[in-house]
């Protein structure tokens, strides 16, 4: 997807086996979909678990990292599971027609979506024509 501006670390290289602060805590892979607009790109993450107070968003040097901590353990002993609680982590590498300074984050019912907008000369424009 670098023709549009994001992309996605989606090899095992590119998502290495904890986070790149060199932390060793296990960690998962959020699904996410990307949608292009006229003035951006939304990406939605599905983060299901994940409070707003365990959740990390940023942007430096144009990587976009998601980071966060799955909470609301269970009580009682665990007797059979399928389900390992682990903290999520994604990096996406953004281009420089987007504007990162001017990006918006929201989490509503475990689906953080972020609005990326397009940097002003990236933005197509309508142009008027003018009889002479």
């Amino acid at each position: 997807m670098t023709e549009h501006n994001v992309a996605v670390a989606g090899t095992p290289a590119a998502t290495p086996a904890a986070p790149a602060n060199g932390h060793p805590e296990a960690y998962t892979s959020p699904p996410v979909d990307i949608y292009e607009t006229a003035d951006g790109f939304v990406l939605a993450a599905d983060l299901p678990g994940v409070s707003q107070d365990s959740l990390e968003v940023s942007v430096t040097r144009n990587v976009l990292t998601i980071k966060g901590r799955l909470t609301g353990d269970l009580p009682g002993k665990a007797r059979y599971r399928e389900f390992q609680p682990a903290s999520v982590f994604r990096q996406f590498r953004l281009g420089n027609a987007l504007d990162t300074d001017l990006v918006d984050a929201r989490l509503n019912n475990g689906v953080l979506r972020l609005r990326i907008p397009k940097a002003g000369a990236a933005v197509a424009r309508q142009i008027d024509i003018k009889v002479a």
